[in-house]
C-alpha cells in the first residue's frame, strides 16, 4: 500500500510540474507577443522628405483636376493647399500664365501669382512642377506653369 501511495504521489507531482511548465511557458509566449506589438508601432515616418513630395505631387495633381489652377482666383488655391497640407507644413507657390502667338512661335507671361510663405528659407524642401491648359469652351486660352515647394515646420 506505501508502494501505491508513492506511485500515485510522483504522478501528482509529475501533473504540477507539467502544469507549471505550461504556464511558465504561456507568460513566456504574452511577453514576446507584448514585446513585438510595442515594438513594432508605427513611429514618425521613416522618410518624411519623401512623403512630403508625395503630398506635395498629390495638391498639384488635384488643383488641376478640380479646375482651380485654371481658375486663376489665388483664394480658392490658397484655401485648398492650406487644407490640404494642414498646419505643419509650410508652403510656397509660383503660378505662371503664358499666351502663345503662333506668329512668332513664342510664349509671352500674361500673369503670376505668388501664394504661401515667403519669409520662410528651409533647409530641406520637396519640389514640385506641373504645366497645365487654361480653355475656355473652344480653344486654349492660356498655358501656364505652376511651382509647389512644401517643408515641414516642425523638425
Amino acid at each position: 500500500m506505501d508502494e501505491l501511495n508513492k506511485n500515485r504521489d510522483a504522478c501528482r507531482k509529475g501533473y504540477v510540474f507539467s502544469v507549471d511548465a505550461l504556464l511558465a511557458i504561456f507568460v513566456v509566449l504574452i511577453l514576446i507577443a507584448s514585446f513585438s506589438f510595442f515594438s513594432s508601432r508605427s513611429k514618425s515616418e521613416a522618410f518624411p522628405l519623401m512623403s512630403l513630395q508625395i503630398r506635395t505631387n498629390d495638391v498639384l495633381v488635384t488643383l488641376d483636376k478640380l479646375g482651380y489652377l485654371s481658375g486663376k482666383s489665388s483664394s480658392n488655391i490658397s484655401l485648398f493647399t492650406n487644407r490640404t497640407l494642414g498646419s505643419s507644413v509650410g508652403w510656397q507657390m509660383d503660378i505662371e500664365y503664358y499666351n502663345y502667338t503662333e506668329a512668332n512661335n513664342t510664349f509671352k507671361l500674361a500673369s503670376a501669382l505668388h501664394l504661401g510663405d515667403n519669409s520662410s528659407n528651409p533647409d530641406e524642401i520637396a519640389l514640385s512642377t506641373r504645366v497645365f491648359l487654361v480653355k475656355n469652351a473652344t480653344n486654349v486660352t492660356n498655358y501656364g506653369r505652376v511651382m509647389l515647394k512644401t517643408w515641414s515646420r516642425w523638425r
